[in-house]
C-alpha cells in the first residue's frame, strides 16, 4: 500500500516536473537563437551552443548548435593558419597544430579534412626542415595523410580546380621532398628516399616548384653518396695488389657509375641554385662536384659545359661524363675521393601565397574550407 501510494504521488507530480524541464529547455533555445542570430554575440552564442548540446541533445536546435561549434573551431584554425604564414615561428606552429587537431574532432567532410591535413602537413614539414618544429613524427603522419588525400588529379566536389591544382602541386613537391629528407636524416634506406625525391622532381610547376628545386637534387645526391661510401670503403679495404687487379676493377665498375650519378645531381644543383638564398647549397655542391669531376676526368675541362646541359631542364639525363681512359694496368689514377658527408642546410621554404599558405574565409577549398554555421533556424515561440 505504501509503495502504491508513492507511485501514485509520482504520477501526479511528473507533469509538473516535465513542464519545468520543458520551460528550461525552451528558455535556453530562445536565448541561443537570440545570441546567435539576432544579436550575433558569438561569444555568448558558443557558450549556449555547448550548454544546449550537453543538456538537451535531442533538441531540434542541436544541428544549429553543432554548426556554431564547428564554425568556431574552423575560425580558430583559419586564424592560426594566417598568423603562422604571416610570421612563421615555433609557438605559432604549435598553435596551428593544436587548432587543427581540435577542428578535426568535429569536421568529417572529405574535402574539408583534406584541406586541413594538407595545410598542417605543409606547415609542419616546413617547420621540421627549417628547424622550428621538433615533432618530426607528427609532421610525417600529416604528410602521409595529405599525400593520400591529394592523390587525385581531379579536384573533389566543392573544390575549385584553379585553387586545388596549385595546392596539390605544392603538396606533391614539398611533402615528397620532406619524406625523402626524413629517411636520409634517420639513416634509412637511400633507395626509398630517392623514390620520394623522384616524385617531388616529377612536379613541373611553372615557377620551378619540384623540378627546378635545387634541394631535391642535393638530397638525391646525398642518397647516392651513401651508396658511394659503402663501395668506397669496400675498395679501400683491398690490398694494393687487389686494387689494381680483378677485385679492384669489379668494385670500380660499381663506383664509377655511382660517381657519375652524383656528378649529374651536383650539376643540377649548380644549374638551379641561382638565387642568393641558395648560395650555401650551391657552394656545397660545387665543392663535391669539383672533387669528383677531377677524379673522373683528370682535369677541369668540360665541367662548365656539363653543368650548362641542365640549365633549361634539370630533369634531362644529361651528357656522358668524359672520364679519362683506363687500362687493365691502371684501373684508376688514385683511390676514389672520400667526399664530404656534411650537407649544407637546405633552403626549402614555404612562401605565403595562394598555393602554399594564404588562409581566407572563402568557401573555395583551395584557399580555405571553413565550416559554415547552419542557416538560422526558424525562431521558436515559447511554449504555453
Amino acid at each position: 500500500m505504501i509503495a502504491l501510494g508513492i507511485f501514485a504521488s509520482l504520477m501526479v507530480l511528473s507533469p509538473t516536473v516535465a513542464n519545468a524541464q520543458d520551460e528550461k529547455q525552451t528558455e535556453l533555445e530562445r536565448n541561443f537563437y537570440d545570441a546567435c542570430y539576432t544579436k550575433k554575440d558569438m561569444t555568448t552564442c558558443l557558450t549556449l551552443a555547448k550548454e544546449l548540446k550537453g543538456k538537451y541533445p535531442t533538441s531540434t536546435y542541436i544541428k544549429y548548435a553543432d554548426g556554431q561549434i564547428k564554425k568556431d573551431k574552423s575560425d580558430k584554425f583559419q586564424n592560426a593558419l594566417t598568423a603562422f604564414y604571416n610570421g612563421p615561428d615555433a609557438p605559432k606552429l604549435d598553435q596551428l597544430v593544436a587548432n587543427a587537431e581540435d577542428y578535426l574532432t568535429v569536421e568529417t567532410g572529405d574535402t574539408a579534412v583534406a584541406y586541413i591535413v594538407t595545410r598542417v602537413a605543409l606547415a609542419t614539414s616546413y617547420g621540421v626542415m627549417g628547424g622550428i618544429y621538433k615533432d618530426a613524427d607528427k609532421a610525417k603522419s600529416f604528410s602521409e595523410r595529405a599525400l593520400k588525400a591529394m592523390a587525385n588529379e581531379v579536384a573533389p566536389q566543392g573544390w575549385d580546380a584553379k585553387d586545388y591544382t596549385p595546392l596539390r602541386d605544392t603538396t606533391l613537391a614539398q611533402l615528397n621532398q620532406f619524406l625523402g629528407y626524413q629517411i636520409l636524416q634517420a639513416n634509412g634506406a637511400p633507395e626509398q628516399a630517392v623514390e620520394y625525391l623522384n616524385k617531388a622532381i616529377a612536379v613541373k610547376h611553372k615557377d620551378g616548384l619540384g623540378w627546378k628545386d635545387p634541394n631535391n637534387y642535393f638530397l638525391r645526391s646525398n642518397a647516392t653518396f651513401q651508396e658511394y661510401q659503402k663501395l668506397s670503403k669496400e675498395y679501400q679495404a683491398l690490398s694494393d695488389d687487389q686494387k689494381t687487379g680483378d677485385a679492384g676493377k669489379a668494385v670500380l665498375a660499381k663506383i664509377n657509375p655511382t660517381i657519375d650519378k652524383m656528378l649529374a645531381d651536383y650539376a643540377r644543383v649548380l644549374a638551379t641554385a641561382t638565387k642568393p638564398e641558395t648560395k650555401v647549397l650551391k657552394d656545397g655542391a660545387k665543392e663535391q662536384f669539383d672533387q669528383f669531376w677531377k677524379y673522373r676526368t683528370g682535369s677541369d675541362a668540360g665541367a662548365a659545359e656539363f653543368v650548362k646541359a641542365f640549365e633549361a631542364d634539370p630533369t634531362v639525363p644529361g651528357p656522358t661524363v668524359p672520364a679519362k681512359a683506363e687500362t687493365s694496368d691502371t684501373p684508376a689514377a688514385g683511390a676514389p675521393p672520400a667526399g664530404s658527408a656534411n650537407a649544407p642546410k637546405l633552403t626549402t621554404a614555404v612562401s605565403a601565397n595562394s598555393s602554399t599558405g594564404t588562409a581566407s574565409t572563402e568557401k573555395a577549398g583551395g584557399k580555405a574550407a571553413p565550416a559554415k554555421g547552419k542557416a538560422a533556424p526558424a525562431k521558436r515561440k515559447p511554449r504555453r
